[in-house]
């Protein structure tokens, strides 16, 4: 299973403008796709469980890289406040889309119990 987003550095202040800007592109491309069709990233060794955490994680990332590039642009009022509630508002609708889909699944009928 591949992971869904980028390599996530430890701190984005290492990073050059280039790389930064780099990561925030890939990020946002994954986070568009996957808000997009969440159901294509499930399977394949990826539960429904761990796509949301692992998109919650990479949308921290994400918010952690806009903040630094904000910095770096020396923003005082960082672009990124409506962004990162927009982000943290999907993670949120992603978690309870992959909630419902699991209590909508039947449960499977055990064959080999006694009749």
């Amino acid at each position: 299973m591949d992971p869904l987003f980028p390599e996530i550095p430890e701190d984005f202040a290492d990073l050059d403008d280039e790389a930064l800007a780099e990561f925030t592109t890939s990020a946002e491309d994954v986070v568009a796709a996957v808000t997009d069709n969440a159901a294509e990233y499930v399977g394949e060794g990826r539960t429904k469980d761990d796509l949301v955490t692992e998109f919650g994680e990479g949308v921290a990332a994400l918010k952690a890289a806009r903040t630094e590039r904000d910095k770096r642009a020396g923003e005082t009022e960082p672009e990124g406040d409506d962004a990162d509630e927009e982000l943290s508002a999907t993670v949120a609708q992603l978690a309870a889309d992959a909630e419902t889909a699991s209590e909508a699944e039947p449960e499977e009928e055990d064959d080999t119990a006694p009749v």
